[in-house]
């Protein structure tokens, strides 16, 4: 297993192009379940560890507003020059703050583990916070265990008591296959979420075909699962 993946690690598959895990059209899980979350229009979106993903203007397509971080300065700046955005930069706290200047789309560039509950409510203002759904289709993959309890404990900052979330999780078991993209065991998710959060799983499904990183590893069997999570009701 690879605890050693770090902030350069990234900024190494961007600078030199290592992009397998992005993804040319809308996630199909996110496509298939978005409606079972009744996310009202011009609601608040919120997607972690972004990238220069799609699926950021299949959720403006659908009318809701979008709230991405994310590590890269050239995976933001390639989302907006591909996606024919101009945008504003400016800087918030640890952050650099890129918005679309004719779309209600932001990125914050930087560690997602410094977007603490003092910059949220920094983001009030600009009307950017709470977030009503949080997409989370790459970051628990992307985080190798030692660091996924610390980004567990970040939802619980991250969602109000009217929150949602989709997490779309992968899991297998191998011994030779050094991640990211890491397996995320269904018994991790609910031990590290259930205390505060309702959690449902909306789907599994094998993942096909897989790439020739999995395939020479000797690892023949991936699965993909769809995670459905809100706040408990306290009252």
């Amino acid at each position: 297993m690879n605890d050693l993946v770090d902030n350069n690690f990234w900024f190494d598959c961007w600078q030199n192009n290592k992009l397998g895990f992005n993804q040319e059209t809308p996630n199909a899980t996110l496509v298939k379940f978005f409606t079972t979350f009744s996310i009202p229009e011009k609601s608040r979106a919120f997607v972690p560890l972004c990238g220069k993903s799609i699926d950021m203007i299949w959720l403006l397509n659908q009318k809701i507003e979008v709230l991405g971080v994310e590590l890269s300065p050239l995976a933001i700046q390639a989302f907006f020059d591909e996606n024919k955005l101009s945008y504003s930069r400016t800087n918030l706290g640890p952050f650099k703050l890129w918005e679309a200047n004719d779309q209600p789309i932001t990125i914050l560039e930087g560690d997602i583990f410094l977007l603490e509950p003092v910059l949220l409510e920094k983001l009030k203002p600009i009307n950017k916070w709470p977030f009503d759904f949080v997409y989370d289709r790459a970051s628990l993959i992307a985080l190798p265990p030692k660091s996924r309890e610390k980004y567990y404990n970040l939802y619980k900052s991250l969602m109000s008591d009217k929150s949602k979330a989709l997490i779309l999780t992968i899991e297998y078991e191998s011994n030779s296959f050094e991640g990211p993209p890491f397996s995320v065991p269904e018994k991790e998710v609910f031990n590290s979420l259930e205390n505060v959060f309702k959690i449902e799983i909306l789907g599994y499904e094998k993942v096909k075909p897989l790439s020739t990183r999995f395939l020479e590893s000797g690892l023949e069997e991936i699965g993909q699962k769809a995670y459905k999570v809100e706040k408990r009701d306290r009252s």
